[in-house]
């Protein structure tokens, strides 16, 4: 569809705020973590470990750490709330198609936003000629009443000469809906990847925003200011809760120019901090109007 260029919302000084500040707590702690490594570990051939997000800050809900290269082992650096992190480690693997993930609670029914900020200001350096990529971001998860509904991957990508992966700065998502395989566990309803180049800001933080309708069912998306619309995915159900995961993920290239690189992720769930415009009656997590 045809991109739409949104003007951001400018604050008016002086305005007071009746409502209690909407929030997401990003609790999880490392001994929860390492439950869910040993969790996965249980019916695995490829061994994961688990490390927590070096530098948390719950009061701006963000996290930031160091890119590591490991030459013998696969390592998963998360910020994550303890009640999403403790579902799967109940659930590792296959999810059954009856439980929910009880944590955020969702109060609107119609439209509802939040946004994402990728700091990779450490990030904008020349990698020559070499053949390599780099990812990182949130694992965004929705439940209805009655099930998990919906997944998306949102994720700032950086290709250079690689298969496979757009050249230079990118924002990917890779989400899926489910439904019953009738089995008593999920298998997908719809499922859809994006790719769309991003032009990284002067201050080197680009700016998602995600919107859910839950009257269509389907999840929009706004990268720095330019709404790309619908993405191919529907769900079942209105959701009820939703979970945010951050993943600060290794370097799988040797001698690399971003190992040792400082990277940052920042949910923003609260409607003053919020920048973009929405569609009309989109209101935040907490049901405050945008």
């Amino acid at each position: 569809m045809k991109k739409i260029i949104l003007a951001t919302i400018v604050g008016v000084s002086g305005m007071s705020n009746s409502f209690a500040e909407c929030t997401y707590n990003f609790d999880a702690s490392l001994p929860d973590l390492k439950a869910f490594e040993i969790a996965k570990a249980g019916n695995s051939t490829n061994y994961r470990y688990v490390e927590q997000v070096a530098n948390i800050n719950n009061a701006n809900q963000s996290g930031y750490d160091v890119i590591r290269y490991y030459s013998n082992k696969n390592v998963d650096t998360f910020l994550a709330s303890k009640k999403y992190i403790q579902f799967k480690t109940q659930y590792p693997f296959d999810t059954p198609d009856n439980v929910v993930i009880v944590d955020k609670a969702i109060s609107s029914s119609d439209i509802f936003a939040q946004e994402f900020i990728f700091d990779v200001n450490n990030l904008k350096v020349n990698l020559g000629n070499n053949s390599q990529m780099y990812e990182y971001g949130f694992i965004i998860t929705g439940s209805s009443e009655s099930k998990v509904e919906l997944t998306l991957n949102l994720m700032f990508a950086k290709g250079n000469n690689y298969s496979g992966v757009l050249n230079g700065d990118a924002i990917a998502s890779l989400g899926a809906t489910y439904k019953s395989d009738g089995n008593g566990h999920l298998t997908y309803l719809s499922a859809n990847r994006t790719n769309n180049p991003v032009e990284v800001p002067a201050d080197g933080k680009v700016r998602v925003g995600i919107y859910v309708n839950q009257n269509t069912k389907q999840i929009g998306y706004i990268v720095n200011g330019v709404n790309y619309g619908y993405l191919n995915l529907t769900m079942e159900n209105k959701l009820k809760y939703i979970s945010f995961m951050g993943a600060i993920n290794q370097d799988h290239f040797a001698n690399s120019a971003l190992t040792g690189k400082t990277v940052g992720l920042q949910l923003v769930t609260d409607k003053s901090k919020m920048q973009f415009t929405y569609p009309t009656g989109a209101k935040d997590i907490c049901g405050v109007t945008l």
